[in-house]
């Protein structure tokens, strides 16, 4: 589970990504030595003038893609054949190139190259501030344990992580036993070998099944069949603070259990631009009006009229009618249209029921289906994530022929199709519980304690590779994972409640 306003104090990460703002070029090129009747001054004109293009290019791809993030850049053809490119190593950072290529005499081909970062802080601000802007800088061949935090009787649900301050922050759920244990947990991870529980836990809850973070508040879901949604102030993480008056029940509900219990609560929730987005189990009786499983609630979107996090407004919902796992929302342009779309991995009992989903809700009162993906088989899908044009898909444990970890094509949302799959051979019983991506890496997290985690190289989508070779000694079974500047932070069913991981330095052998 994933998941602006007030925003009391800004965070740190967001101030890093000023720096990357104003895109530094940098250039690679040489002139080519003529021999034979192939003249210096002619190469020597040619390169200076495709420097000058491939500037101006660059200069337009640049204000191209700042104007417009999910922008489509063009090339051009002519004696100077220049191509742009634009690719997502985070979703608030991508890595610029122009290109320009012509054939000198005698049919010598030759080329030139821009290279640019470009960070949209808009971006990072829709992601609730917590969009890391670097790359992972270790190899994660030789992943371990660099530092964890004990929490008596804690059954780890969501995690978010955050840099307030120059100091790092893990926000974490848990849904236990009691109703007195801690629910909502504030862990000061700076120092990740030893981070250390902060503050007072919050356990006025009846446990929580997730966390997402925007801005200066934290939402979490309520294991109740009302109440679902809260609203915690994290302004000061030292204090955490509910927000009473913004509790909300997910609304046209008229569906009951049998037996009485949590049926109705959330499972699944995420941030964007702000707006929640929450996903429950399976309500029976759904109707085009009543007992939707995906609901919109504004915090701040600058549109809606008088939503804060403090008085979250319903927007509207949908009848997925089917458990929705995991959720992640982005805009992308479609058809030359700006929309917000909502990725959501959901069950599957039969063959024909596709378990991702892919929803338009520019306009969350009319919420429709755009594309689906069908994997073989029956297997929940259990995580999505999405970076670029590719979305990673989890499933539960794969049998047979079926695989549970997919990269997607997504560059046409109305039909994602299959790049890559693979079947993880996690034990049984066991699911892909968390999915990160960052830069060129993909954190594959499962519930099986033998088999935790998997780290691969997706430079290739066709074709990705396990770099985590050495695999990780881990007695715990995590239930969700997320990234932040080269760590993994991982919530676990188990005492330890959270666990950093890092690449040791040392090779892998």
């Amino acid at each position: 589970m994933h998941v602006r306003l007030k925003q009391r104090e800004g965070f740190s990460t967001i101030e890093l990504l000023f720096a990357f703002a104003l895109a530094t070029l940098f250039l690679s090129g040489a002139a080519l030595i003529a021999f034979g009747s192939q003249t210096i001054g002619l190469d020597v004109s040619l390169t200076q003038t495709a420097i000058g293009r491939v500037s101006r290019q660059m200069g337009k791809a640049i204000a191209s893609t700042s104007a417009q993030w999910h922008a489509v850049l063009p090339a051009q053809s002519g004696f100077y054949t220049e191509q742009n490119s634009a690719s997502s190593m985070t979703p608030c950072l991508k890595e610029m190139e122009s290109s320009s290529s012509w054939q000198s005499e005698h049919g010598r081909g030759q080329s030139i190259a821009l290279q640019s970062y470009l960070g949209s802080v808009h971006e990072a601000n829709a992601q609730g501030g917590g969009c890391d802007p670097f790359v992972p800088v270790d190899v994660w061949d030789n992943p371990n344990v660099l530092g964890s935090v004990s929490v008596s009787n804690a059954s780890g649900t969501g995690i978010a992580v955050r840099s307030i301050h120059n100091q790092v922050y893990t926000f974490l759920t848990a849904n236990s036993a009691m109703i007195t244990d801690d629910d909502f947990t504030v862990v000061d991870s700076t120092d990740a070998t030893n981070p250390s529980v902060v503050g007072t836990p919050l356990s006025n809850f009846v446990g929580l099944n997730g966390v997402a973070v925007g801005g200066s508040y934290a939402y979490v879901l309520n294991n109740e069949n009302v109440g679902q949604l809260r609203v915690i102030d994290i302004s000061n993480p030292l204090a955490p603070q509910e927000v009473v008056s913004a509790m909300r029940t997910l609304p046209n509900i008229v569906s009951s259990c049998n037996p009485i219990g949590p049926c109705l609560s959330g499972r699944s929730v995420a941030y964007f631009d702000g707006r929640l987005y929450i996903g429950t189990s399976y309500i029976a009786f759904g109707t085009s009006i009543q007992n939707h499983e995906l609901h919109v609630y504004c915090v701040g979107d600058g549109v809606t009229p008088g939503c804060t996090p403090e008085n979250p407004v319903w927007l509207g919902s949908y009848n997925v009618n089917r458990n929705v796992n995991d959720i992640a929302v982005r805009t992308e342009l479609v058809g030359g249209v700006v929309k917000t779309l909502v990725y959501a991995a959901l069950s599957g009992s039969t063959n024909a029921l596709a378990e991702l989903k892919i929803y338009d809700a520019s306009l969350p009162s009319g919420i429709y289906e755009v594309g689906s993906f069908n994997p073989s088989g029956t297997l929940y899908g259990t995580s999505i994530t999405l970076l670029g044009n590719r979305a990673y898909l989890g499933r539960e444990r794969a049998t047979a022929s079926s695989k549970d970890f997919y990269v997607l094509d997504v560059s046409d949302p109305t039909n994602p199709t299959e790049l890559y799959s693979r079947k993880l051979g996690i034990a049984n019983s066991t699911e892909v519980v968390g999915i990160a991506m960052q830069g060129n890496f993909a954190f594959v997290a499962t519930s099986d304690s033998t088999k935790p985690l998997f780290v691969f190289d997706v430079s290739d989508a066709t074709n990705p590779t396990v770099v985590s070779t050495c695999g990780l000694s881990f007695n715990k079974v995590i239930s969700d994972i997320a990234y932040h500047d080269n760590r993994i932070y991982s919530v676990n069913n188990d005492t330890d409640v959270l666990t950093i991981i890092y690449d040791q330095p040392s090779s892998c052998i």
